[in-house]
């Protein structure tokens, strides 16, 4: 009896050591409330495994320092995406344009142009590509989604929700996914098209509804912490078709089934900070955001950057912005903030596809292309 009793000591007393000695190992913080796992990582951890390493710049596509070379210019690069052949094409929100360059960085041609007609954009908030190389513009100003070719040719185009899109992700269908930053009147974050643009579905419900908040007397003013709360920046889906929204405020990844069903939540080691009121514009928010995320093969790449434009408050947040990679599951494998600068206006977009990432600053006019090693 004392044999088992002394068995049964030391088998738990090996479990409470493997667990601390997890925790400090991965610094994880995990568990499980009605189907919904929740994972937050501890902040020193995380600042401690920035592996800079394990990405290598492959070059830059422009830049100011190389402005003078007119097919790099732009107005406001703010999307990319990358095809099969390794073409690049960068899309021009302003400029309402898109440039393609060889995989050598050589610059190839110019699609489309400012205006409201067929293959013209107005606002042009996002780009992906298809199995078929095919090129997708999610046009904000227009609420429209235009189909070219690779070379530009137009092929079809559709009007959606009168939302407020901000980007859009295909999935293994073809089927097209745009967010909406703030949640529509059904407080959805999700709307699904077919490819021929045909409305399906709403998709990823928010929590707590904004106009609930209100009518309840809980968000009376513009001011209050719960209309800020729950801002999404982005979405990507994997090759099962589980749909992965990135969150500006607070930040955070939310992982769903295809379905719309929340299933994971990864939680970054930031706080949301605010500072002032919306008064008079002078609402200044802290900390660190996720700005975009993107997903190929069994990777997560989210990338953060400041939100404290006015830059007053030094302790809000990193000096530099920062790329987390995680895998499918959660699990935290390493962050970067090599050369990265702060973006004050949007934020960094990015684009990853057979481990090349793409990474877009419209506030420092500014396009690199990097290799995850």
């Amino acid at each position: 009896m004392k044999k088992l009793i002394k068995t049964v000591i030391v088998i738990i007393f090996s479990l409470l050591l493997f667990t601390h000695c997890s925790k400090d190992k991965t610094g994880l913080v995990k568990k499980e409330i009605n189907g919904i796992t929740y994972i937050k990582y501890d902040k020193s951890f995380v600042k401690n495994n920035i592996n800079n390493k394990k990405l290598k710049k492959i070059f830059t596509l422009t830049s100011p320092k190389i402005s003078s070379d007119t097919s790099r210019l732009f107005e406001k690069p703010f999307s990319g995406a990358l095809d099969n052949y390794g073409n690049i094409f960068i899309a021009d929100m302003k400029g309402g344009y898109i440039k393609k360059f060889s995989k050598e960085n050589k610059y190839i041609k110019r699609i489309g142009r400012k205006g409201k007609g067929p293959g013209e954009f107005l606002k042009i908030m996002d780009i992906i590509i298809d199995k078929k190389n095919n090129l997708f513009v999610l046009d904000g100003g227009l609420n429209r989604v235009t189909v070219l070719s690779n070379n530009g040719l137009l092929l079809t185009s559709f009007n959606v929700k009168k939302i407020v899109p901000y980007s859009f992700a295909l999935d293994s269908k073809g089927n097209i996914l745009i967010t909406s930053t703030f949640p529509n009147v059904d407080n959805n974050y999700v709307y699904k098209y077919s490819k021929t643009g045909i409305f399906l579905s709403s998709l990823c419900k928010r929590d707590v509804s904004l106009n609930n908040q209100i009518k309840k007397g809980k968000g009376g003013s513009f001011s209050s912490f719960d209309i800020l709360t729950e801002n999404l920046a982005s979405i990507a889906v994997d090759d099962s078709d589980n749909i992965y929204l990135a969150f500006a405020r607070p930040a955070k990844i939310e992982k769903f089934t295809k379905k719309g069903k929340k299933i994971m939540v990864i939680n970054t080691y930031f706080k949301l900070k605010i500072n002032g009121g919306l008064e008079g514009g002078k609402l200044r928010v802290g900390d660190i955001a996720y700005t975009d995320i993107a997903i190929s093969g069994n990777l997560i790449v989210g990338v953060l950057g400041a939100t404290d434009r006015s830059e007053k408050d030094k302790s809000a947040h990193f000096n530099k912005s920062i790329i987390d990679i995680f895998s499918l599951n959660g699990n935290f494998l390493f962050s970067y903030n090599k050369d990265l600068l702060i973006d004050q206006g949007m934020g960094y977009r990015i684009n990853l596809k057979n481990g090349l990432l793409l990474m877009i600053s419209a506030y420092n006019f500014t396009v690199n292309l990097y290799k995850i090693q």
